[in-house]
């Protein structure tokens, strides 16, 4: 019967490893370890410098309200504008081809309800006004009234059949551009694939759920507010704000938008932008015949960019302290002829015969485009065994590749390292080698034993020829002191217990061959039960077995060839 300590050990007692090779060869171990720091430096930056245990996710935007505000009322009496384009607005004269040119007369300051439009999230801020008024009668006495009017309308009259017409165009500058107010309030939404969720916005607390249909939670406190930094595209920050109660400020909290959002003057966006309405444009220049001059921003209009990018404090986009969340609002500009036309009628022209009056009107003006991106972070459980498992594989790719090269890319020392790294086993030679070495060991024993042949099996060795074998082993390392008689004690008595399988207080012969052969392919019971012809073969065993080891074998007594003596 099967004992409990045996169950326990086969099942429980080893463990597989694989064989290793331990190559003597300086070059390959530099390139080696070479790789090896390499490998660990990008392990360490990738998990480290990264973060790579969080999963990114980009926001998206979930509100974003802007708003318009006109110039305050000049209330002085003087001039709307001291600047040049009041002064002297010819001086912006450009003529854009020999056919056609930008010349301005002076400058205005339109109604409230016209120093901007907005429409939606679309606003539009003009700079300059190309008004053309427009009188149109049918009939000639209408006609005749109306080319006796046009000089005091100082139009331009003409008649076709179907009627006649008096028109009046005149080109100006808008007064004050600069001092019409951009104000918006703006909010993120986030969904990370783990199903967690967060919104927040500027003017108040953040809120969090999870799962797929979790509850939105308000998160209190600094962690839950956001702040909003204004900066230029160097990443210097920008203030803007100073019409408003608390000044001109470039980082925007909490308190700060609960009345009228984030506010800024389009004079102070576009010096966060690095550019004023009086800069030259000259990549806007027609190129054309007959060009003269250099077109002007206040002349083309412009593009005005806010790049929101918003990040959490898990992200390290996010560097400053004591809030959950921060968006940077990066101001840019783009150079370009920005126009817009609308009409406005006086008296609406008739169906029928076109009578009427009404004012074309073509805008040149600021617009604001408003992106969104950021990256929002988050510890994922996921992540961290990713990283580990590419950090296995990273670190075992130097050994990977030193192994594939000392094996088949160096010629003949390839050819010496494989053959010392691949076992070949072929039974037929371990079994010729097992018998060599049985016939070795056999007469080891004998020289130890001191019997003769009949002996060795009856008396075997006993502990004290083995110790006194022992002894004479390490008498070098006693009389150095590296191994004190106590020590020597406990080792031999060590080996004879182990050498001792039978456990009859004496290493017999088997006993003997059994330790000599411990370490082994082939154990001399293997060796005995391969040529016992009573055994029952498998077969698969049959069917896999070299023939020539079948042919000594021999499956029937009168295939087996005896050996002459």
């Amino acid at each position: 019967m099967v004992s409990a300590d045996t169950i326990m050990d086969a099942a429980f007692g080893s463990i597989m490893v694989p064989k290793m090779l331990a190559i003597k060869n300086f070059r390959l171990g530099l390139l080696f370890r070479i790789l090896q720091i390499a490998a660990l430096f990008w392990v360490i930056y990738n998990t480290f410098a990264l973060k790579a245990w969080n999963i990114v996710t980009i926001p998206l935007p979930d509100t974003f309200e802007l708003w318009l505000k006109p110039p305050a009322p000049d209330t002085s009496g003087a001039s709307t504008s001291t600047g040049t384009h009041c002064t002297d607005a010819s001086s912006y004269n450009y003529i854009y081809s020999a056919t056609y040119s930008y010349n301005y007369s002076r400058c205005v300051d339109p109604p409230s309800g016209e120093a901007f439009d907005k429409l939606g999230k679309t606003v539009f801020v003009p700079t300059t006004f190309q008004d053309t008024m427009v009188w149109q009668a049918s009939g000639a006495a209408d006609c005749t009234t109306l080319q006796a009017l046009c000089p005091g309308k100082l139009g331009v009259f003409a008649s076709t059949a179907a009627g006649c017409t008096c028109k009046r165009s005149d080109r100006v500058f808008v007064s004050r551009p600069e001092e019409v107010a951009l104000h918006f309030d703006h909010g993120y939404v986030v969904s990370f694939p783990t199903g967690h969720k967060e919104r927040g916005r500027d003017k108040s607390f953040a809120e969090v759920a999870g799962g797929l249909r979790g509850s939105w939670e308000e998160k209190e406190g600094k962690d839950g507010e956001m702040a909003t930094i204004i900066i230029r595209t160097d990443g210097t920050r920008c203030p803007v704000g100073a019409h408003m109660p608390g000044g001109a400020k470039s980082l925007w909290t909490k308190e700060d938008v609960a009345d009228d959002g984030i506010g800024g003057l389009f004079g102070e966006w576009m010096d966060c932008a690095g550019v004023k309405l009086d800069d030259t444009a000259p990549e806007l220049s027609s190129g054309n015949p007959g060009e003269v001059g250099v077109p002007k921003l206040r002349m083309t209009g412009m593009e005005v960019n806010l790049e929101l990018s918003y990040h959490n404090a898990a992200d390290e986009g996010h560097d400053i302290e004591g809030y959950g969340a921060v968006c940077y609002i990066t101001v840019s500009v783009n150079p370009a002829w920005n126009s817009a036309t609308k009409v406005a009628y006086s008296e609406i022209p008739d169906l029928d015969t076109g009578a009427g009056s009404f004012r074309e009107r073509h805008m040149y003006g600021i617009s604001v485009n408003v992106q969104t991106k950021g990256s929002f972070a988050r510890f994922d459980y996921n992540s961290l065994i990713s990283i580990i498992v590419n950090a296995v594989v990273l670190l075992a790719l130097p050994g990977t590749i030193v192994r594939l090269l000392a094996l088949n890319g160096l010629g003949l020392l390839s050819k010496i390292y494989k053959r010392a790294q691949a076992q070949v086993v072929d039974i037929g030679s371990q079994f010729t080698g097992v018998a060599a070495r049985i016939v070795s060991s056999v007469a080891v024993f004998q020289v130890l034993h001191g019997s003769g042949d009949d002996a060795l099996e009856k008396q075997g060795l006993t502990p004290d020829q083995i110790r006194d074998r022992l002894r004479a082993a390490f008498s070098k390392e006693m009389e150095s002191g590296v191994l004190s008689e106590d020590e020597f004690k406990v080792l031999a008595d060590a080996a004879i217990r182990d050498l001792d399988a039978s456990k009859c207080s004496k290493v017999s012969l088997s006993d003997f061959l059994a330790a000599t052969a411990s370490q082994e392919s082939v154990e001399p019971k293997d060796m005995v039960s391969f040529f016992d012809r009573d055994r029952k073969r498998g077969l698969l065993e049959i069917a896999f077995t070299d023939s020539r080891l079948q042919r000594s074998v021999g499956v029937r007594s009168d295939k087996v060839q005896p050996v002459e003596d």
